[in-house]
């Protein structure tokens, strides 16, 4: 069965990863193993779903859109895959414990974070340290920097102390507007947050 494309909606900040190389080198990164959970905040069309589930023993995939989140769930389904659960949900407004309910651990967050939520997600991590494991998320290449500036620099800031007293942010990987479709205006960084 032929799975429908569906576009990217601008209301939801949607810029979805172009490359299947790229989508790996960005899995490359997190360290994974069979015995754990991640949650993948913003799964779209799956460019990372399932190479998490490769290295993970469960992957909750959120999305938000509803064609996307039933159209992944088919591509879950003809590929036999039992270890991902597509939930659709507002990751906002949902009770982040019921992942850890679901998952039975701490998890790890991975997520392509559309630019106008980054800032309230990055708090949401903060504010359940205690389940979140750590977290690797794809950002504005502007607010990355702003993580990891120190003080004396440009980048040092408000939010800089805010995310830097309860977490240490490395960015892991920077990839050019190209990289993704629709191109966003700017570059995004693809970061560690070690809690």
């Amino acid at each position: 069965m032929e799975l429908k494309v569906l576009p990217p909606l601008k209301s939801l900040g949607q810029n979805f990863l172009r490359n299947p190389a790229t989508a790996r080198r960005i899995v490359e990164q997190i360290p994974l193993t069979p015995d754990r959970g991640v949650v993948e905040l913003g799964a779209g069309q799956g460019a990372i779903t399932f190479l998490l589930a490769e290295k993970a023993a469960t992957v909750l995939a959120l999305e938000i859109d509803t064609g996307l989140a039933a159209r992944l769930q088919e591509k879950v389904r003809q590929s036999g895959r039992n270890n991902i659960q597509v939930i659709h949900e507002d990751l906002l407004k949902t009770d982040w414990r019921n992942w850890f309910d679901l998952l039975g651990t701490p998890f790890i967050l991975v997520g392509n974070l559309p630019y106008h939520i980054s800032t309230p997600v990055l708090f949401k991590i903060i504010d359940h340290r205690g389940i979140v494991e750590g977290a690797y998320v794809m950002l504005q290449k502007e607010v990355a920097d702003r993580l990891s500036g120190k003080p004396g620099q440009k980048t040092y800031g408000l939010l800089t102390v805010l995310i830097g007293y309860y977490a240490e942010v490395k960015p892991l990987l920077t990839l050019g507007p190209g990289s993704f479709f629709p191109r966003p205006k700017v570059a995004s960084t693809f970061v560690q947050i070690h809690l």
